[in-house]
């Protein structure tokens, strides 16, 4: 065993859109100083890979269109790509080779580690020296889904000139652009959209607070903002607690309850405030929102206010005032949906904590 196998990803960081192609190299070096060492075959191919909490549960397999690999669960394989067929490397010697997977655009899901259901996406890597046994390695990747619907938009092109179209040199090259190019675009214009939207709180019929938001649709990595006004009619709110949240549900289980996930909150004494403001960092390390036939992932935020119909201050000799003690305090809780869609795959890269290379020996 003198064959050491690299195999490395184009892109570095390892995240990648649904629609895009994964491309990746696998370096071949013989490390052995005297003698040259052949290989039988070499073979890539990309893995979506499922498992849950019920190992009871039926998952649609995708049929395998090879036998190396190690998925139970396995709901996507891409065909495989077969690198070469008996080869030989001489003692020091270097061989590369390339290979390119396509994820699909539609019917599979991202990367996601939830309660009830995780779907993990790698690159497998499998070689064997002739009389020797198989050996294989896997690279995991990261895989976001865009939630939008994408289509490349018309081309609008200018009528050509008479004289180039009759120049033998010349020819006329259309651009194209990427999946990632079109599904930000689009992205970019929907959560760009911006509409006054004011939701009251009320206890009893009194309303206590105020949400004032220009928008309900944000992209990962963006910040939710927004107003918070307090009446103070009756009924004082002391402090809040916001936060952003994911809920995953069993779609296939009504029984089973709701898991939440928080991402990020923030807390406020809010006892003496007429109006104050929140700011909620969505990370580009979770998921979009996405739906499959297993479960349901949704954002939304979640407000917590502390409330009471008490006195604040109770009076005090020379006109003075003391801050009240023993308050009737009452809890309120209120959940308002969002819609959160991918950021662009190389933004994710930078906080993505995949190993862009994978090494084993054959």
């Amino acid at each position: 065993m003198s064959i050491e196998v690299i195999m490395e990803l184009r892109r570095k960081g390892g995240c990648f859109l649904t629609g895009e192609d994964v491309e990746v190299e696998v370096t071949f070096k013989n490390t052995h100083q005297e003698l040259p060492k052949s290989i039988a075959w070499s073979c890539v191919q990309l893995f979506c890979e499922a498992s849950s909490l019920n190992d009871k549960e039926s998952v649609k397999r995708q049929r395998l269109k090879t036998s190396f690999t190690k998925a139970k669960n396995a709901i996507f394989a891409s065909d495989p790509t077969l690198l070469f067929c008996d080869i030989i490397i001489n003692p020091g010697e270097v061989k590369k080779f390339e290979a390119k997977h396509l994820i699909p655009l539609l019917d599979v899901p991202p990367s996601f580690k939830g309660h009830y259901k995780k779907y993990f996406w790698y690159i497998s890597c499998a070689a064997q020296q002739p009389e020797s046994p198989l050996k294989m390695s896997q690279l995991p990747i990261k895989v976001l889904n865009i939630g939008v619907d994408v289509e490349e938009p018309p081309i609008e092109v200018e009528e050509t000139p008479k004289e180039l179209l009759d120049c033998p040199d010349f020819k006329l090259e259309l651009p194209r652009l990427s999946i990632v190019e079109i599904a930000m675009a689009k992205i970019q214009e929907i959560c760009s959209s911006r509409k006054r939207r004011l939701y009251e709180i009320g206890n009893s019929g009194t309303i206590f607070a105020k949400i004032t938001m220009l928008k309900n649709t944000f992209k990962l990595g963006d910040d939710v903002i927004g107003r918070l006004d307090f009446p103070r009619d009756g009924i004082n709110c002391l402090q809040t607690l916001i936060i952003a949240e994911t809920v995953e549900t069993n779609l296939l289980d009504d029984s089973k309850p709701e898991n939440f996930c928080s991402h990020c909150k923030e807390h406020s004494i809010t006892a003496f405030m007429e109006q104050t403001y929140f700011k909620l960092a969505l990370p580009m390390t979770a998921v979009p929102c996405f739906t499959t036939e297993f479960v349901k992932v949704r954002w939304r935020i979640h407000f917590q206010f502390v409330i009471t119909r008490d006195k604040l201050m109770n009076p005090f000799k020379n006109g003075q005032s003391l801050l009240a003690d023993n308050l009737n305090i009452e809890t309120v809780k209120w959940n308002l949906p969002i819609n959160v869609l991918t950021c662009s795959p190389f933004n994710a890269s930078l906080v993505c904590s995949n190993s862009d290379s994978t090494t084993f020996v054959i």
